[in-house]
């Protein structure tokens, strides 16, 4: 199942189906998606949402890239529909999730900064 994850992954912003996976790792659909489902615990598409969502949850926590621009990278070309996943998943918004951790960091960065300068003063 590694490769079979590692090729779904590295195709995240496109529509992978079953039957290519199933190719690439020389089993078929219907046996790879029952090794599938018996070792990760859920089905292809589901792990492949999963990834997306993980992904795009780092995308908006280390880039400043348009939401837009987030959801096409790991594979939603409809904004609207990338959002709703995303919250459903998430529980938050893609622009709520991303003020929300640019909030934590400023607070953190905050925290450690001041430390460091009044050691600097001493």
């Amino acid at each position: 199942m590694i490769e079979a994850c590692q090729y779904v992954t590295n195709h995240l912003a496109s529509e992978v189906k079953i039957e290519e996976v199933a190719r690439h790792v020389c089993l078929s659909p219907s046996r790879l998606a029952h090794l599938f489902r018996e070792q990760m615990g859920v089905n292809l598409l589901r792990w492949r949402e999963d990834q997306r969502v993980i992904r795009a949850k780092l995308l908006l926590q280390t880039t400043q890239e348009p939401i837009a621009s987030v959801g096409r990278e790991v594979g939603y070309d409809d904004q609207l529909y990338f959002s709703r996943v995303f919250r459903k998943r998430v529980g938050v918004s893609p622009s709520d999730f991303r003020r929300r951790n640019q909030d934590a960091h400023d607070s953190l960065a905050a925290q450690t900064a001041w430390p460091l300068a009044r050691s600097a003063i001493s």
